[in-house]
């Protein structure tokens, strides 16, 4: 027994071994990368090694076009989106753009023929999601949307038993994820300085973490609420010598599904080592907790998120009700994001 009386929280499995490679997900698909960024350098790029001679990456910066050639020496290179011509035969593309960009990069690769993987978040707002999920049905192509973390075995298996009573009666949902954040080193690179942007935050960048696998496991809440920070330290951007001199860097939600609470909580920390992040589902007999960071493997970076990803992508092209059933969850997910989450304005 814990001090305060409750049995021992049950943690889930973290990883699952043996999870689909993309040479099985998607065997005779091209794949486009639009943006090299540290994404699809850390989590796409290795798995991608083995079909490289079918991959082109877009990338407008030669700096990062010039890591993406030695990364994938045998994939086609473009500077440019424009330069990108209409797919032939089955392509999927994996949208890895900076946030702000999503929705217009989406459409374009939609207009080309190309299904599409977006990165979060997948658009500004739930209805901007839904039109590029009309125009995907109307191309006749899949369009699904990250993060895949609502889609891990283990957050399967905790929406599994709470809804088998395994917990008995829900009450609690609480979740966070923390992380050192992209000014972590003192100062922010120029091309990352969106995230501290007027449509961006905290809450855009890690709360889809949370949200997706609260949304999984709850549906669409009744209310809910952010309430966010704004930290009034100067972040140097370089090398352009701007400074951003506020920003948000904590923000906690807190939602009512029926007679369920939950509590989402999202951070900037920048001396922790790793992200911390997980979800715990409390009940009248007990509780369940999944980690939701995936750390790193040594010989392959975030291989389950990755092909998690793809096989996402392979789930939303074959399968009509898990489809219908994701654009739904995006769509409540960008809502408590968007809707809900800009109501809370910085401190200024």
């Amino acid at each position: 027994m814990r001090g305060d009386g409750r049995p021992p929280a049950r943690h889930l499995a973290r990883r699952v071994r043996g999870v689909v490679r993309v040479t099985e997900v998607l065997p005779d698909f091209r794949l486009v990368l639009v943006g090299y960024g540290r994404i699809a350098e850390v989590l796409y790029g290795p798995e991608l090694v083995s079909i490289q001679d079918r991959v082109t990456v877009v990338e407008l910066s030669a700096d990062r076009r010039a890591a993406a050639a030695r990364a994938l020496p045998e994939a086609a290179l473009l500077n440019a989106l424009d330069d990108l011509p209409p797919a032939a035969g089955d392509a999927v593309a994996l949208n890895l753009v900076p946030g702000p960009r999503h929705a217009a990069v989406t459409e374009r690769l939609l207009s080309l023929g190309h299904h599409v993987l977006s990165e979060k978040p997948a658009a500004p707002t739930a209805g901007r999601w839904l039109e590029l999920v009309a125009l995907a049905e109307r191309s006749g192509r899949a369009l699904a949307a990250a993060p895949v973390t609502a889609y891990f075995p283990g957050v399967e298996t905790l929406v599994k038993q709470v809804r088998a009573g395994g917990i008995g009666v829900p009450g609690e949902v609480h979740g966070a994820f923390l992380a050192a954040g992209p000014a972590r080193r003192g100062y922010i690179d120029a091309s990352r300085a969106w995230f501290f942007g007027a449509e961006s935050c905290v809450i855009r960048d890690l709360g889809p973490y949370v949200v997706a696998p609260m949304v999984r496991l709850l549906g669409r809440p009744d209310q809910f609420a952010w309430h966010r920070n704004g930290v009034r330290l100067p972040v140097p951007v370089r090398p352009v010598g701007a400074v951003i001199p506020v920003y948000g860097n904590a923000a906690v939600g807190v939602g009512r599904w029926g007679d369920v609470i939950g509590r989402i909580e999202v951070a900037y920390r920048p001396w922790l080592p790793r992200v911390e992040a997980s979800m715990t589902a409390v009940g009248s007999t007990g509780e369940l907790s999944f980690d939701l960071d995936d750390p790193p493997l040594p010989d392959r970076p975030g291989r389950e998120k990755a092909n998690g990803a793809f096989d996402l992508m392979r789930r939303v092209m074959a399968d009509p009700v898990f489809r219908a059933a994701h654009v739904a969850d995006v769509a409540t997910t960008l809502e408590i994001i968007d809707s809900l989450g800009q109501a809370q304005e910085e401190r200024t």
